[in-house]
């Protein structure tokens, strides 16, 4: 039985917690529709998903509810910093003007917060629980004990 790779878990955690964050930082500046961003955000678990096998539907939709819930509280705190960059006389300074307010609200939620972080150790927590119980279910079924 192949042992689960807590290094390998992590990674794919700081990876996707990444790539969130950039979707979202993009999203806000560059005024990406939500269904675009909706579909990034599933593409990205889909990753996620692929380099930790045993993720169950349960907890693909726990990432996904706590990736749409950053992204809207994202967009609702860089809102104000959106609506003024409109009045920007050039592209470059709405450009500016954008990402700044869009990093000051990935900043609040998504890099010192840790709902997301919370989200991907339940089930990194999951997946290394579930292999300690195949473990056990499989020592158990070969009849070997030692004190």
């Amino acid at each position: 039985m192949e042992r689960f790779n807590k290094d390998r878990s992590r990674s794919a955690a700081r990876r996707f917690k990444a790539d969130i964050s950039a979707i979202i930082y993009d999203s806000l500046v560059h005024d990406v529709p939500k269904h675009k961003v909706y579909g990034l955000i599933k593409r990205e678990i889909a990753n996620f998903a692929s380099k930790n096998p045993g993720i169950s539907f349960r907890e693909r939709g726990l990432l996904w509810s706590t990736s749409l819930r950053m992204h809207s509280l994202c967009a609702k705190q860089a809102y104000l910093g959106l609506k003024k960059s409109k009045r920007a006389p050039t592209y470059q300074e709405r450009v500016e003007m954008r990402s700044k307010s869009a990093f000051e609200a990935i900043k609040v939620h998504l890099i010192d917060g840790r709902e997301l972080s919370k989200s991907l150790l339940y089930v990194e927590n999951r997946l290394e629980a579930q292999q300690k119980e195949a473990q056990i279910r499989e020592m158990l079924g070969e009849h070997i004990f030692f004190l």
